[in-house]
């Protein structure tokens, strides 16, 4: 994995960034994806995919991850599972409304 300096990084550039290489391992961004999708289903009271289909929910993810301070990506494996899940990053906004 390619470490990104992600300060340094444009909004359009942020946007190309494979969310996996801000993680420090890649079983730390599989950690953290368990976490999201765990807090979604609490939050929501479904899964992410299927209240939203893959595409719309991988892409929901990724914004959300797009959006998140550095420090969310680096820590302890248990750490990192407490950090992402937090139902308080869904914004209290129903993504399946406008």
């Amino acid at each position: 994995m390619s470490k990104v300096n992600w300060e340094e990084l444009s909004f359009e550039e942020r946007l190309d960034v494979d969310q996996k290489d801000r993680f420090d391992s890649e079983e730390q961004y599989e950690i953290a994806r368990e976490s999201i999708d765990k807090a979604y289903e609490d939050y929501f009271g479904k899964p992410g995919i299927d209240d939203m289909g893959y595409e719309d929910y991988e892409s929901y993810v990724d914004l959300i991850l797009s959006n998140s301070d550095e420090s969310a990506f680096h820590g302890t494996d248990e750490e990192i599972r407490e950090m992402w899940f937090d139902t308080e990053i869904f914004g209290g906004v129903d993504p399946g409304e406008e």
